[in-house]
């Protein structure tokens, strides 16, 4: 995940890598856009909210296994019966993610499948662009434009981060939910949904 903001003067391109320590500091003190100075740009990409928590999902349970991830999905799966084989399965994690929304719960990874309304104070901020992953050449492009003097970064961001559609493997992976489950998230991102213009499957 990465989270952007910008002034007249200098833009500030955060990358948030993977710690625990970095984890448990983000959700005590929250990024907090509106209080940045009057003159700041602000702008921020979101992504299609199930792309991303399968996207989530993949990179943190199956490609590497991160452990303050892992931890908590095993735990909960645990409690459910779930043979020892099948913890980190999908359809668990998606049960996990519906689970935390519904009570209200923030556990190590809710950072990357939070609802950007929730995580990024949408309608308390007044953002002066938001971009798409899906049209993320042409967005980025745009911010080029507004700060040439940062053209050689937006021309690189773009060779390394062209958006892709939507892949046949988030489509199998959305396959294995059942018709509550898939309803699930759609409400859950309900409002991520309809302030991106986005539909849910």
């Amino acid at each position: 995940m990465h989270l952007s903001c910008a002034s007249s003067n200098i833009i500030v391109v955060i990358y948030i890598f993977v710690s625990q320590e970095l984890h448990r500091e983000l959700l005590r003190q929250p990024l907090k856009a509106r209080n940045l100075s009057g003159d700041a740009f602000k702008f921020l990409f979101v992504r299609h909210p199930i792309g991303r928590l399968v996207s989530a999902y993949t990179n943190k349970y199956l490609d590497h296994k991160e452990e303050g991830f892992v931890k908590d999905l095993e735990k909960f799966s645990r409690s459910r019966g779930v043979a020892e084989a099948d913890l980190l399965n999908f359809k668990h994690f998606v049960d996990f993610v519906l689970q935390e929304s519904r009570q209200g719960k923030i556990s190590y990874g809710s950072l990357h499948w939070m609802p950007y309304t929730n995580l990024c104070e949408i309608c308390d901020t007044h953002y002066d662009m938001i971009g798409k992953l899906e049209t993320f050449d042409a967005d980025v492009a745009y911010l080029g434009e507004l700060f040439p003097h940062m053209g050689r970064f937006f021309a690189e961001s773009t060779k390394r981060n062209a958006a892709k559609g939507p892949s046949k493997a988030t489509e199998k992976f959305l396959d294995e939910l059942t018709a509550d489950q898939r309803q699930g998230l759609c409400d859950i991102y309900e409002w991520d949904l309809r302030m991106f213009n986005y539909t849910c499957y």
